[in-house]
């Protein structure tokens, strides 16, 4: 998912994509140390969850801003009800 994410947003000339990564402590430490303009956020992120990143890149008054996406999906089974 993140790769579609990735050229979805590549493709648009005005956007760059600067990094990514599937950690929430990385992407905040990325973000505090850049000057990015937007956050594609997974709601589903290892060591903390998408939810308490942005949670942190607002406390931390960064002039980023953040578009959530619950990027992972669950398959369902064929026998599910």
């Amino acid at each position: 998912m993140r790769l579609g994410v990735r050229q979805m947003v590549s493709a648009d000339t005005d956007l760059l994509v600067c990094g990514e990564t599937d950690s929430a402590a990385t992407a905040l430490q990325s973000v505090k140390e850049s000057e990015i303009d937007l956050a594609i956020v997974d709601l589903s992120l290892k060591d903390g969850g998408g939810l308490q990143l942005i949670k942190a890149l607002r406390d931390a008054h960064l002039r980023s801003r953040c578009w959530c996406s619950p990027c992972t999906t669950k398959r369902s089974s064929p026998n599910a009800r």
